[in-house]
């Protein structure tokens, strides 16, 4: 069984807000996830080089490791308009502060077992933009907040993430 104690991450206090260390982006997306193949990551940074244009001060930030962290580097870095609004932080131990912060999680994968982090986000009232992965389903209701997208479908996932962004503008 996978345990997630929800009391320790609703009483936890952020020990980082992301919007004060990256006071350059007024909307942050964060992926939290392993950097491998079946994560699809390359499909969430595809869909964010679409928001872009209308939103330029976007930006995803990044957290896990894998075998595709270089290939992704590459991919954001080998684009002029991605290169300074992608962030790939790498592991980190405290995703709760990432949650809290953080204005919507991302996550676009071809498959999950399970999907931990749609309950860690869902728990601290995070929204959120998914494929129908894992627990989906179960957990998040498609409404004004979360949103769901068969595997793969870049304009579902690009319209979402731009619903969320100009509704938390207005």
């Amino acid at each position: 069984p996978v345990f997630v104690d929800l009391g320790k991450i609703k009483i936890t206090d952020p020990s980082l807000n992301l919007h004060e260390k990256y006071p350059q982006f007024d909307f942050i997306i964060l992926m939290v996830s392993r950097l491998e193949h079946e994560k699809n990551i390359p499909l969430a940074i595809q869909a964010f080089k679409n928001i872009l244009p209308r939103h330029p001060k976007t930006g995803l930030v990044i957290v896990g490791e894998g075998s595709e962290k270089i290939r992704l580097k590459k991919l954001a870095q080998g684009e002029r308009a991605l290169e300074n609004n992608v962030v790939l932080e790498g592991w980190k131990q405290n995703l709760p502060s990432y949650y809290k912060t953080a204005d919507m999680l991302l996550v676009t994968s071809n498959y999950e077992g399970f999907g931990r982090m749609f309950i860690e986000a869902a728990s601290v009232g995070c929204p959120i933009v998914t494929t129908d992965v894992g627990i989906a389903r179960e957990l998040i209701l498609d409404d004004e907040s979360s949103f769901i997208c068969s595997v793969g479908n870049e304009s579902c996932i690009t319209q979402n993430i731009a619903r969320l962004i100009e509704h938390e503008s207005v």
